[in-house]
């Protein structure tokens, strides 16, 4: 459920210029294809939206995650509530990076022109120990507003709905957390009775492919 920051950016330049960020994704997504191939999953491509690139979340992305997760208006609407040490965001990381052993997962997502900017993530997930699939996202404040979570978010799903990893995607939100709840609407998701975190303040939304 962790809907981050529909609350500047994680700029990789001070550790990448813009063609090795590019090359260290394209090494992230043949490294992941191989594990594809081998385990006949579909192949791993970045997906290219009209402003944004998704690609799989790698190692190099924890300095995004550690932005977004020790940012109080961020995540005020997360479990907690609170920012998170860094040994949990590194974990965090690390059991991101293992769904994608699944085929889909989440996605880190850049700007079209400017790949070497990661602004903020979104994607599919299944929840351990059930048989449910929500969707993630969390944007960077500088990038919040712009419409590139309900961007991001859509082209996660139809990649998990046109490659028939999933029947059925799940949306949870706080009920205060407006904003979330909004990009959940524009996805086309109605409300769900479907229980898949035991919270009382949590909204559940759903769309079937």
């Amino acid at each position: 459920m962790d809907k981050a920051g529909v609350s500047g950016a994680a700029d990789l330049g001070d550790l990448f210029d813009k063609s090795t960020a590019v090359w260290i994704s394209l090494f992230a997504i043949k490294a992941l294809n191989r594990h594809s191939l081998a385990s006949n999953v579909v192949e791993i491509k970045m997906i290219e939206t009209e402003r944004l690139i998704l690609r799989p979340t790698i190692q190099y992305d924890l300095q995004l995650y550690r932005a977004l997760f020790q940012d109080p208006d961020i995540v005020r609407y997360l479990p907690g509530g609170e920012p998170y040490s860094c040994d949990y965001i590194a974990n965090y990381v690390s059991k991101k990076l293992a769904h994608w052993e699944k085929g889909f997962g989440t996605f880190t997502v850049t700007l079209k022109n400017h790949p070497e900017v990661c602004v903020g993530y979104a994607g599919i997930e299944q929840l351990p120990d059930s048989h449910f699939h929500d969707i993630r996202y969390g944007f960077l404040p500088s990038y919040q507003g712009l419409g590139f979570a309900t961007e991001a978010a859509r082209a996660s799903i139809e990649f998990v709905f046109e490659n028939r990893f999933v029947e059925e995607v799940f949306g949870v939100a706080v009920v205060d957390n407006l904003p979330s709840i909004r990009i959940l609407q524009k996805l086309a998701m109605t409300p769900s009775s479907a229980t898949l975190y035991e919270s009382d303040d949590l909204v559940t939304f759903s769309i079937r492919r």
